[in-house]
Parts: structure tokens; sequence; C-alpha cells
């Protein structure tokens, strides 16, 4: 779960079902938005993954917070909030320095 606060009161929050992992990936993603928040990124990913870096449509690279592995699902968890006007691109993820997985993310076209 993703709880978004303005000062003490809750403004927004999301969560996403859904296996740990699936099968062949080291990570399951999602990405939303609602109102005039900025686009969040939050990912579940294996304990080997030490780094998430989101990359924007305008190339922003946003460094995801990421949690110890939590035990009772054997899973790290990762979240941010991209620049304002950003929408998300892509995901890589990483174990000291080497890129494991780097899955697109692709977004509907914006509305005119």
């Amino acid at each position: 779960m993703l709880d978004i606060y303005s000062g003490d009161q809750q403004i927004a929050g999301s969560g996403f079902r859904g296996p740990g992992l699936y099968d062949d990936s080291l990570i399951n993603e999602w990405r939303g938005q609602t109102d005039d928040l900025p686009y969040f990124v939050m990912a579940r990913v294996s304990p080997v993954v030490d780094r998430v870096v989101a990359t924007t449509e305008s190339g922003s690279e946003i460094t995801l917070a990421l949690s110890p592995v939590i035990e009772p699902f054997g899973l790290r968890f990762a979240a941010a909030a991209l620049p304002a006007g950003e929408q998300p691109a892509s995901l890589r993820i990483e174990r000291d320095g080497a890129v494991l997985e780097s899955p697109l993310q692709p977004m509907p076209p914006r509305p005119r």
C-alpha cells in the first residue's frame, strides 16, 4: 500500500494485486496518478535487487526508496513520486551496479 499525505491528512492511496513476482521476472510494478498529483511508481522486487530506478518519458531518472527484505513476503518494496508533469517510461533494477532487468512501462497517449 502507498498512502499519500499532505501534513496529517491522507489525500490519496493505492496498492496493487497479483503475485509477488511473476515466474520469469525479478520485479512486479505498478504506476499511477490521481487528480493533480504526480505519477507514483511502486514495485515488489527480488531480494537480490539493491537499486530500482524509474526513467521518465523526458529522461529524468528517479531512484525509488527501497525497503530491506520484508521476511513474511521474502521481497523488497520500492516507491517514489515522479517529477510533476512527467510520465514513467521504464524501470531499471540493479545489483551491485549491474542491470538485471529494464522493463518498459508503456503508457496510454496523453489526452489532447
